[in-house]
Order: C-alpha cells, then structure tokens, then sequence
C-alpha cells in the first residue's frame, strides 16, 4: 500500500487522491506536516535532528547566538499588548458557547 498525502481542512483530513482502501476501513496515522507544503512548512528541528554530541550542542549553540535577540519598541509592545488583551477577551466571550457545545458531547 502506498502512503497516502492529505490536506487538512475544517477539522478533517482529506486525501489528495482516492486512497487504495475499501469503504469504511479504519486506520491509524501519525501527521506528520510535509516540508515541501507551502500550507503547513515544518518549523525548527525534527526531534531526531536536534544535535545530541557535545561538539554539535557547541555549534548549535553558537549558531543561536548569532541572532539578535528582539527588541520591542514601546509602541509595538503595546500593540501586541492590545491583540493579547483582544484575543483574551474574544475567548472569554466565547466560552460559555464553547463550554456549552462540549456539554452536549457528553450527554
């Protein structure tokens, strides 16, 4: 059987080809985000990437040192501070609907 690729899309993985599967089969699989996908880019190292000898650790860590740590302008940080403050608020309204909507999962 060969691997079969999907998109995920509204909650559900859809395949970009008919699977070679009969109806209703049931599977089991690990998601894993393709590099090559410009929808969901794979971010950082893979787990079996991350350097584990001393010397690689070293250069690593060198590597990250070369990066200018960020640095907000008061403005920015208020802007960003105004979005959290936003979001947090938009989730609060909505948490009743949420919670709601959960409650009937489980009658």
């Amino acid at each position: 059987m060969k691997t079969v690729r999907a998109v995920f899309e509204d909650g559900v993985f859809r395949p970009t080809e008919p699977p070679e599967l009969p109806e209703h089969s049931v599977v089991e699989f690990e998601p894993r985000p393709l590099e090559t996908d410009p929808v969901a880019p794979s971010i950082g190292l893979r787990d079996e990437d991350w350097p584990v000898t001393p010397e690689a650790i070293a250069q690593h860590l060198a590597r990250m040192d070369r990066f200018e740590s960020l640095e907000m302008t008061a403005a920015e940080e208020a802007e960003w501070e105004a979005a959290r403050q936003a979001r947090k608020d938009l989730e609060k309204s909505r948490f009743e609907e949420h919670a709601e909507s959960l409650r009937k999962v489980w009658e």
